[in-house]
């Protein structure tokens, strides 16, 4: 048996062991060759080869260790892969890359299982000695096939400096080297390997029409490093980029998808190849292979370049990512240091300044007219706690926008303006936003063009920043919050209990009740008036306190407030301990939990007992003083009926033998004293203090005696009077003593308006619920400006000592209790008609 087909056998047993070990039914040795990647040896699983687009190998080459998937059909890069989508349907990967002795990676170990898993670190330790024995099987077996290939001809050397080439790549890649030397080793042994004389890596950078030449062959020897290109300079390589794929162009001159002949006129270019520097959809840049002379670029040269492309893709994101994973580890721990929220932003901007190598560093927050420069570094120092109002301002533009703003050309910025500081090629102003939440922008200035994985280390930056602070603002924001709900709870408790000793001490009834009207507050004042304590009325209903014909009235004033109806002032007797009635002036207030949702009533309640007392005397006051006024005009009425009675009295005497002439002089007498005791019942009446009760009055008769009461003092002024009473007047609600001393009252004053004499009339009529009655007078009127007054009390126009200002008040407030309404017209010099309606008995017994 030859060497070969023993070194097949073991890797055959190798296989199994690992299937066995691991639990797998699916093992696979990868190799990578040109565009493909190759299963040298499988197990469980038919298909030989995959296209280099879906090479496992390609994500485990490069790792250190065991690479693990747990579950292939949740994985971005590999849900669509053939073998997940199709037979075997795997779900599980795992794999380990295998090396040659120059230590490049060739390919990988692969397990795979229909099922979602993982490896236990036994099984781990043991894929790692398999791939190190199968490594070393493939060595001997690749040195066997060695030397069983004659020596090679002229026309093998180009494919063996390829895969020299390729080797080596490798190699480097995973060594420490940096980016600048493996720039320049790749393009040197490109060229070199593909027979051209002119090759370059170029970076591109965003916003602008340049590219960042990183290498750049001129001949087979020369490197220059050129730092900046135009891409109008190489039409292939602006196609490249734009098309995102391989150019290949065996003669510039016959070239039509792009302007080829620049090429040939600026730089001798005949032949040329361009390939994108991407990887996962993040492109870097281009390489680019130019020939002086005509070339004929095979597919073998194209799969040169592109595995060279691609491992350049690999190894420019694996350094970013280790940059961007040290930056931002190192930050955070940075930070982490701050003992403020300023002090954190000093920190961050100075490490900021320092590892981007940038000449400005400025950071603008939110601020209440706009923006305010909280924190800045280097050409922006300048301008730090400046802020910015002007709405077409950049930064403000980005705020609202949410957009990245990249400038890489030589600028003026407008939002800052500093004297004396070098210029920027750089530009990038990035949006702090959180949740939906803009919070400020961050620019970051260079002396060089910002470039694509600058800008997203930078992004990287910007997002930690922006975590930081609203962590930061959200931590202040709640200690504020603390602090002002303690202080709030404080003024809270503080105002409860001075709200609880208003309510305690006020000297009118305060009750509180809920949306039943069932009573849960009961002030001191309400303990004292009523007799009952506390305890014995909360949760009662505040109706069922007052008499029996009022409860209706109280259920129903408590239902209109509750839903929060405006209820008038109105008055409600309730009943004390010893079920003496008290009169209470009561006024309701809604309690709102929202707009429209009732949830209560605050009622308060005053106690009228000594009001209605101190009213008494009010009114009885006033009656002597309109009965002052009257004094002289009584003693005359009183005179007249008995001058007629003594005179009749000595002619009968003197006649005494003349039956006809003393039956005349006695009917006289009769009738002059009847007028006498009219008018003495009607003084007496009117002068007798009474209650205020409203009973059923005659309106007629009220009117009628008092007329008889001030016809001599109406003669006396020179006043002529009119009036038109109907004999059918219904009666009224009112108290007719009281509804004599409002007559009276306004027949006084229309006395005092008409000095010289006038005309008094006086009307009644009835209409369908209402008794009305007018007071007229031709006197001096009054001014617009008292007919707002008039009713006041101790309001008076006339001069001292004319009135006390006490009658129209006092009228005014019978009027009222009785249900009715007084109302008032005048023009000056024209006279005052004063308007009084009562409602009818009646009509309001069967309303009731």
């Amino acid at each position: 048996m030859s060497g070969q087909a023993i070194t097949e056998l073991l890797l055959e047993d190798l296989l199994h062991l690992v299937a066995t070990a691991c639990e797998a039914p699916i093992v696979i040795i990868a190799v990578m060759g040109g565009d493909r990647e190759f299963f040298k040896y499988r197990r469980g699983v038919q298909t030989r080869w995959l296209p280099r687009v879906h090479a496992f190998s390609l994500e485990i080459m490069h790792q250190y260790g065991v690479f693990q998937v747990v579950d292939l059909t949740v994985d971005a890069v590999f849900l669509a892969h053939p073998l997940v989508v199709g037979a075997p349907y795997a779900r599980f990967l795992a794999g380990v890359p295998l090396f040659n002795l120059q230590g490049t990676s060739i390919g990988s170990l692969l397990v795979l299982d229909q099922y979602a898993r993982t490896l236990t670190p036994p099984q781990e330790q043991m894929l790692c000695s398999a791939s190190r024995q199968i490594s070393n099987l493939l060595e001997q077996e690749h040195k066997a096939l060695a030397r069983t290939i004659p020596r090679r001809t002229q026309r093998d050397v180009p494919q063996g400096r390829r895969q020299a080439a390729i080797a080596q790549l490798n190699w480097r890649a995973l060594s420490s080297e940096s980016l600048a030397d493996l720039f320049t080793w790749t393009v040197r042994h490109v060229a070199r390997a593909l027979d051209v004389t002119w090759c370059r890596i170029v970076e591109v950078l965003p916003a602008t029409d340049h590219v960042k030449v990183h290498a750049y062959l001129t001949d087979s020897k020369t490197i220059q490093q050129r730092t900046y290109a135009a891409l109008d300079e190489d039409p292939m390589l602006a196609y490249t980029l734009h098309q995102q794929m391989p150019t290949v162009v065996n003669d510039l001159q016959a070239e039509d998808r792009f302007e080829g002949g620049i090429l040939v006129s600026l730089h001798n270019m005949r032949s040329g190849m361009c390939l994108p520097i991407a990887y996962k959809g993040h492109t870097f840049g281009a390489i680019t292979l130019l020939s002086k002379r005509r070339h004929t670029f095979s597919r073998a040269d194209l799969a040169f370049v592109q595995t060279v492309a691609e491992a350049l893709s690999m190894v420019i994101e694996r350094t970013w990512r280790d940059r961007t994973y040290e930056v931002v580890t190192t930050l955070s721990r940075t930070m982490r240091r701050a003992t403020s929220r300023q002090h954190m932003l000093k920190l961050c901007l100075d490490y900021m300044y320092v590892q981007l190598n940038s000449v400005g560093i400025a950071l603008l927050l939110r601020h209440e007219q706009g923006l305010v420069v909280v924190a800045a570094r280097g050409i922006w120092t300048a301008n730090q706690g400046g802020v910015l109002t002007d709405p077409s301002a950049s930064s403000l533009q980005i705020l609202r926008q949410g957009q990245v703003v990249q400038r890489n050309v030589p600028f003026s910025h407008p939002d800052f303006v500093a004297l004396n500081t070098p210029p920027a090629a750089g530009l990038l102003g990035l949006p702090l936003h959180i949740h939906e939440m803009a919070l400020g922008v961050l620019w970051v200035g260079s002396a060089e063009p910002i470039t694509v994985y600058e800008t997203r280390l930078i992004e990287r930056i910007a997002d930690i920043l922006t975590n930081a602070i609203y962590r930061v603002d959200m931590h202040d924001h709640t200690v504020q919050l603390y602090h002002e709900h303690a202080q709030l709870s404080a003024e809270v408790l503080q105002a409860k209990r001075h709200l609880a000793n208003i309510v305690e001490s006020a000297s009118d009834l305060v009750i509180a009740t809920d949306g039943d009207g069932e009573i849960v507050t009961w002030n001191r004042a309400a303990e004292q008036i009523s007799g009952y304590a506390r305890e014995a009325v909360i949760g009662r209903n505040l109706a069922e306190l007052c008499s029996a014909d009022q409860q209706p009235q109280m259920r129903e004033l408590l239902q209109m407030s509750g839903v929060g109806q405006s209820v008038r002032t109105c008055e409600i007797d309730i009943l004390d301990h010893r079920d003496q009635s008290i009169p209470i002036a009561w006024r309701f207030s809604p309690i709102e939990l929202e707009p429209g949702v009732g949830a209560g009533v605050v009622a308060v309640g005053r106690d009228l007992t000594e009001h209605r007392k101190l009213q008494a005397q009010v009114f009885q006051s006033a009656k002597m003083a309109s009965l002052g006024v009257m004094a002289s005009g009584i003693g005359h009425e009183l005179r007249n009926p008995l001058g007629i009675i003594s005179a009749n009295a000595q002619l009968a005497q003197d006649h005494l033998g003349n039956p006809s002439l003393l039956q005349q002089c006695l009917q006289q007498i009769h009738h002059a004293t009847r007028r006498a005791a009219i008018i003495i019942d009607s003084l007496l009446t009117f002068a007798r203090p009474k209650a205020v009760e409203v009973e059923v009055a005659d309106v007629k008769r009220v009117l009628e005696s008092t007329l008889l009461i001030m016809e001599y003092q109406l003669r006396m002024r020179g006043i002529a009077f009119r009036y038109a009473i109907p004999p059918d007047l219904p009666p009224v609600i009112g108290n007719a003593a009281l509804l004599q001393q409002v007559v009276t009252n306004l027949i006084l004053n229309a006395c005092q308006a008409m000095p010289g004499g006038g005309l008094l009339q006086i009307e009644a009529t009835s209409e369908v619920d209402w008794v009305r009655f007018i007071v007229r007078d031709t006197g001096v009127g009054i001014i617009p400006e008292h007919l707002s007054r008039i009713f006041d009390p101790f309001f008076t126009h006339w001069t001292t000592g004319q009135g006390t200002g006490l009658g129209l008040a006092v009228s005014y407030s019978i009027i009222q209790q009785c249900g009715g309404v007084i109302e008032v017209q005048s023009t000056p010099g024209m006279g005052t008609t004063f308007l009084v309606r009562l409602p009818v008995a009646e009509a309001t017994l069967h309303q009731n």
